[in-house]
């Protein structure tokens, strides 16, 4: 878990990695706007070996330069293998420097298909507005596990963005019901 405490900012945030069995993934981090409880996630098993693949790299999105914090808050995107694929969702970190996400906290994440997605619906979750910092970050998510529209499987993770005015547009995504199998 990675938590914005003592970020002073507005808003509470924690993300969760999911604990995944051998052969099971997860598309990023789960959000919260508590500490306290852990949110429901969603891990995938490929049912073919194509049907994830490794993250490319990780690009910054935001961190909390100038906000004189005693830790480092940091928003990544993963930039996927090749066109075919998507990192749905992202990560926030809250170590000691503005370094890219380590193995540790990124092992297990993966790109998923893109013809697998339909476009979501991004819902707000959290900004970084009260923290001091030169520039402006917050996290969305793509709908909630409990949403009424039972044509998409909502994969509930963050979608780090640069601004707090602007929801994701290009980069929201649900899992099409009828090329998955929802286990639960």
């Amino acid at each position: 878990m990675a938590t914005d405490e003592g970020s002073d900012a507005d808003h509470d945030l924690a993300t969760w990695k999911p604990d995944v069995p051998q052969g099971w993934y997860y598309l990023g981090q789960t959000p919260a706007t508590n500490y306290d409880s852990a949110p429901t996630g969603l891990i995938v098993f490929p049912i073919s070996p194509d049907v994830v693949a490794d993250v490319k790299s990780w690009e910054l999105v935001w961190d909390d330069a100038g906000s004189k914090n005693k830790n480092d808050y940091a928003l990544w995107r993963g930039v996927p293998p090749t066109d075919e694929y998507v990192v749905i969702g992202g990560i926030f970190s809250n170590n000691k420097s503005h370094a890219p996400p380590t193995d540790n906290e990124t092992s297990g994440i993966k790109a998923i298909r893109k013809d697998l997605l339909v476009a979501g619906e991004a819902k707000w979750v959290w900004n970084d507005g009260g923290s001091g910092s030169d520039r402006d970050g917050a996290v969305w998510t793509c709908g909630w596990l409990d949403s009424p529209l039972a044509d998409h499987v909502y994969p509930q993770v963050i979608i780090p963005v640069s601004d707090y005015k602007s929801p994701p547009v290009d980069n929201v995504w649900a899992l099409s019901r009828d090329k998955v199998v929802d286990l639960s």
